[in-house]
This record gives C-alpha cells, structure tokens and sequence, in this order.
C-alpha cells in the first residue's frame, strides 16, 4: 500500500468533525497566507449584507436566475 493510500484510509477512519478539519487544513495549506485586515473588511461587509438581508432591504433573485442571466451575458448555453 502506498504512503497516499495509508493516508487516505486513516482519514476515512476519522470521525466525521475530524475528517473535515483535515480537509479543510489540507485545502488551505496551498493557499498564501491570509491578510487579516482583507479578512476583517470581508467579514464586516458580509455581516453587513447579512443584516441588510434581515431587515428586508434589497431584493434577491432565486439562483437559477442568476446563472441564467450570466449565461445570457457571457453567450453560453447551458
């Protein structure tokens, strides 16, 4: 069995909650390391949206729609 195999198979043996720690440590260990001040501005502006959202302001499309429109735009049939 390979090293890659080994591997796999003790991470299928993981409980669920750890499986998905690895997987997510091993998906961002490629990426470069994160601006904590980008981090911050994305995270207020998200909870911002969000609260936006809950207090019923804006207006949302149903996500086929959206696809449908960029589809449109961009000339490509689904």
């Amino acid at each position: 069995m390979s090293r890659l195999e080994e591997l796999v198979r003790e991470a299928c043996a993981l409980p669920v909650e750890e499986r998905l720690t690895l997987v997510r440590r091993v998906l961002t260990s490629g990426e470069p390391e994160a601006d904590t001040e980008l981090e911050r501005a994305w995270d207020a502006a998200i909870r911002e949206r969000i609260a936006r959202f809950d207090r019923g302001e804006g207006t949302t499309s149903p996500a086929g729609q959206v696809f449908a429109d960029l589809d449109q735009q961009f000339g490509r049939d689904r």
